[in-house]
């Protein structure tokens, strides 16, 4: 009787270890896919305004060449 109260504690104590482990990496798992999320969205935004910034530089040449143009054939 007192054998299988001594398996029954031990049993419950490495269940209850376990569940610890398990929080513990469910809680580092929850940490590394937060961090990703952010990592994520912080390259976004970058990726986003290099894309703004491609645009207003094109946008720059295409006036300066209708300009460009335009004088051409003033000229012309």
């Amino acid at each position: 009787n007192i054998m299988l109260k001594n398996v029954k504690q031990s049993l419950e104590k490495s269940r209850e270890e376990n569940l610890d482990a398990i929080i513990a990496m469910l809680n580092q798992c929850e940490q590394d896919y937060r961090t990703s999320i952010e990592n994520l969205e912080l390259e976004r935004h970058q990726s986003l305004d290099y894309l703004e910034n491609l645009v207003n530089n094109q946008n720059i040449i295409l006036n300066k060449l209708r300009s460009y143009s335009q004088n051409l054939i003033d000229h012309i």
